[in-house]
């Protein structure tokens, strides 16, 4: 089979896998939390400007960036309200994010070390099942593997128009998922650090710069028109709820004692309870977005003032939770706690087996996924130890891992949030499964 072939066959089925995922298993529905997108691209649509609120008088948002909105608007004009076109462009764009990565991979590598990051990229559940998800998962991920492969361009290039592209392309990351955001320094300091010796190296920074700018001062001017106020990112960025949510679990080792601690404390309650009407585009003004998303973040930084020691400690402990994740909100039909995972009883098993064997095959779908993002893991670790003498080289697509684990040593998050990092994993995976031979 030739070269071609070989790709387009790998793709093809990568793209049909999605769609097997998408279409055949009971995966997360349309739910209320991430209907904000949704509302947000009709309204534009509609003429109504960029609001999340889907009744009268839909007043302006200001939580999150509109890009993920406008990539739904975009695709409701085209196939009118349809969320299974979302879901198979989604798809799509996730299939041509694993060629990129095949690019990125053959760009430094023997062909046969970037077929097999093609095919890790192609049949990696955890990336596939977000292109279901009305959510910015999916749609980031491709940003990111879009940013690294121009960013692989980048040390053989003079065209100013390349850097200009890394620009755009990491801003639409970081105004995809806010947490991203950071990636226009890292990036932008990968950059300066390649390029300071060589020819035009001003121009490339400028170019890299505009093209950050042409982006983001759309966002500031139309939040400036609106409230008179300079904001670049979000109103309340979640980084005190973040903080907050994990903090007091993390300081005596006991996941109910946000609850616990919320019941004895209504008025901090209420504060918590009113952040979460925000984020789902209830009646919030901005002024108090802000507020109580910095109330929340005092909160948690005084817990871990008074506690230091055991917050970093259960931080540490809970850390790897973060990575090898079963996503099982996503994969909804393994959302089921009849039978765990790493506590299992094995009177229980055999109760079930006799009378509800489905729920065997579910936890055997559990131990499939968790060994699947062992294996991915492991893999991605091995990778980085056979090629930590050219780290160096690599430090564009190792520097998001360095900064995700920092980041989320810290801060609670769920899952999903570690999904655009899974291309940086994949990359080292394909490594890490050769022989060290083949890398050399």
């Amino acid at each position: 089979m030739s070269f071609r072939k070989k790709i387009i066959v790998i793709l093809l089925i990568g793209f049909l896998f999605r769609l097997f995922i998408i279409f055949c298993l009971p995966v997360r529905t349309f739910e209320a939390s991430i209907k904000r997108y949704h509302f947000g691209a009709i309204n534009m649509l509609e003429g109504r400007g960029y609001s999340h609120f889907n009744s009268p008088p839909y007043p302006p948002s200001f939580y999150k960036p509109p890009v993920y909105s406008i990539f739904l608007a975009i695709i409701y004009k085209i196939f009118g309200v349809n969320l299974n076109a979302v879901r198979i462009v989604q798809a799509l764009l996730d299939t041509v994010g694993c060629l990129l990565l095949f690019f990125i991979l053959r760009s430094y590598f023997k062909e046969r070390v970037a077929f097999i990051g093609l095919g890790l990229a192609a049949f990696c559940p955890i990336t596939a099942v977000y292109t279901n998800l009305l959510n910015p998962e999916s749609l980031t991920v491709f940003f990111m593997i879009l940013s690294l492969w121009l960013l692989s361009k980048s040390n053989r290039s003079k065209n100013l128009w390349l850097f200009f592209a890394i620009g755009i392309s990491t801003i639409l990351m970081g105004y995809c998922r806010l947490e991203f955001f950071s990636f226009i320094f890292i990036f932008g300091g990968y950059l300066v650090f390649t390029q300071i010796k060589k020819e035009k190296v001003l121009k490339k920074i400028a170019a890299y710069s505009l093209g950050v700018m042409v982006v983001m001062i759309l966002w500031i001017v139309r939040n400036y028109y609106m409230t008179g106020k300079f904001v670049p990112l979000s109103a309340g960025k979640a980084v005190g709820i973040h903080l907050f949510s994990g903090t007091l679990g993390d300081t005596v080792n006991d996941s109910a004692s946000l609850i616990k601690y919320l019941d004895e404390n209504p008025q901090i309650k209420d504060i918590y309870q009113k952040w979460y009407e925000m984020t789902l585009h209830r009646r919030t003004g901005l002024e108090d977005q802000v507020k109580y998303d910095k109330i929340l973040f005092d909160m948690a930084i005084d817990t871990i003032r008074q506690h230091p020691f055991k917050y970093v400690l259960m931080r540490i402990k809970r850390m790897p939770r973060v990575w090898v994740n079963l996503h099982a909100d996503e994969f909804a039909f393994i959302n089921t706690k009849n039978l765990r995972l790493l506590h299992p009883d094995f009177q229980k098993i055999i109760y079930y087996t006799k009378n509800e064997p489905k729920e065997v095959l579910i936890l055997g779908t559990k131990y499939l996924l968790f060994a699947i993002n062992i294996f991915y893991i492991l893999l991605a670790s091995r990778g980085i130890w056979l090629v930590r003498r050219r780290l160096l080289t690599f430090s564009f697509i190792f520097l998001p891992l360095l900064y995700a684990q920092a980041l989320y040593m810290f801060i609670a998050v769920d899952a999903n949030y570690t999904v655009p990092y899974w291309p940086c994993i994949i990359f080292f995976s394909a490594i890490g499964l050769v022989s060290s031979r083949l890398i050399d």
